[in-house]
């Protein structure tokens, strides 16, 4: 099993997992974007082929389990029903074996090995770690630790299911990529897949890649 090196790095590699959440609703997509696909090629079989070169356990965060008979038993589904992402990541940090979830979400095509290494490599006992570029924050790709996961279900059960707002009084380490590597590599391994549109420059990446 391929495990980064960062020996480099002063921290001990915490021990981690990964989840792809796949719960949304997609209402601008139009349809149910855990099943789309690039030239035939499922996204989310991208991103689970990504993972798994990294992690020793990936699952799939679904509102319906039913809808991905086609994958392996790590389809789980959401214990806190219609609480967004924040009720995904719930349910992730109590499903594997490890300090940290690496979560992402299922509209991530191009989500790429390094960075997921990057990010893993600089966790110091922080509860969340989450690339930062061009002055965007992703907080939907990044490590999450498991320990948080009962404030989470606090927070849900209190009707808070924004999951930036969680961040505020936590520590969260924010991971500039800006100098590290070139904007367009970011814009791609950011991308996520909204609209028709996005799907269509997704599609065109693609086939860029694989031509």
């Amino acid at each position: 099993m391929f495990r980064p090196d960062f020996s480099n790095s002063q921290n001990k590699l915490p021990s981690a997992y990964a989840a792809i959440l796949c719960g949304g609703k997609s209402h601008r997509f139009g349809t149910d974007k855990a099943l789309m696909t690039l030239d035939g090629v499922r996204v989310i079989d991208l991103l689970a082929s990504t993972l798994s070169s990294i992690f020793p356990q990936v699952f799939f965060i679904s509102n319906i389990r039913d809808k991905f008979h086609f994958l392996s038993n790590n389809v789980v589904t959401d214990e806190i029903p219609e609480q967004g992402p924040l009720g995904g990541i719930y349910t992730a940090l109590g499903i594997g074996k490890g300090d940290y979830c690496f979560i992402t979400a299922c509209d991530t095509p191009f989500l790429p090995k390094d960075i997921v290494q990057h990010l893993w490599g600089v966790i110091d006992d922080d509860d969340m770690v989450v690339p930062q570029s061009q002055g965007l924050i992703e907080p939907l790709i990044g490590f999450y630790a498991c320990r948080c996961r009962e404030e989470i279900g606090l927070r849900l059960q209190n009707g808070q299911r924004q999951t930036r707002a969680f961040g505020e009084n936590h520590r969260v380490r924010l991971v500039n990529l800006d100098g590290r590597y070139p904007r367009e590599y970011l814009q791609k391994a950011f991308w996520n897949i909204n609209t028709a549109t996005d799907l269509a420059m997704a599609q065109q990446w693609y086939l860029e890649r694989y031509a």
